[in-house]
């Protein structure tokens, strides 16, 4: 059966555009205008067949679909995470934008607050900070700068995590704010709130219970 192809022209004359998964890519970077440099983008395009390509992932889009690596978009089910963190201050996962409401450093555990849409550290005696949402901060800053918070991931903070224990799960400290702790609170109106569990010694996997007790 004769391979369908389309025509497409561009400025330098007339070339095939293939149809189909059999095309030996030619890739070419798109470019940015920046003053009067064009400066070349991490995404890709191949000259024969249009797919893009970001890194080693492919992506093709037509008027109904859009496709990854040869796949459709709602047949990619899975977000991988990193599977091995490289050291001290690094992370992966889903994160958010947010706005410091204090000093924060990277690896507070911390926590949304509502009046003001800033984020603080938590502590778990203190029952406003460690009922509501959640996020382990990972850019750092003072009172009112930009931050960003690690929501659901995984999270190295090896020097200010304690020596967490693998697949034990871990708390919110009631003693120091923005600390998490192996050891469940237990003083009355303490908050015991699971928000994650050891990967290794430096490594929490961050997954916050949105269950709670509080210690009368």
């Amino acid at each position: 059966m004769k391979k369908k192809e389309n025509k497409i022209k561009t400025l330098k004359g007339n070339f095939q555009l293939l149809v189909g998964q059999d095309c030996q890519h030619r890739w070419v970077p798109l470019v940015a205008r920046a003053g009067k440099k064009n400066i070349p983008t991490s995404l890709f395009t191949c000259l024969k067949c249009g797919e893009m390509k970001v890194g080693k992932h492919t992506i093709r889009i037509s008027r109904y679909r859009m496709d990854v690596d040869g796949k459709p978009i709602t047949s990619l089910g899975a977000m991988v995470l990193v599977a091995a963190l490289s050291g001290d201050g690094t992370y992966s996962g889903i994160c958010e934008d947010g706005t410091s409401g204090g000093t924060l450093v990277f690896g507070d555990i911390c926590y949304f607050i509502t009046a003001s849409s800033k984020w603080a550290l938590a502590k778990a005696d203190v029952v406003g900070t460690s009922t509501s949402k959640l996020g382990m901060c990972v850019l750092a800053g003072n009172d009112t700068a930009a931050t960003k918070m690690l929501l659901f991931g995984k999270i190295n903070a090896a020097a200010l995590f304690p020596t967490l224990t693998i697949g034990a799960p871990v708390y919110i400290s009631a003693a120091t704010a923005g600390v998490i702790t192996n050891t469940q609170p237990a003083a009355t109106d303490n908050v015991v709130r699971v928000i994650g569990y050891g990967n290794t010694g430096d490594e929490l996997f961050f997954c916050p219970s949105p269950d709670y007790i509080t210690h009368t």
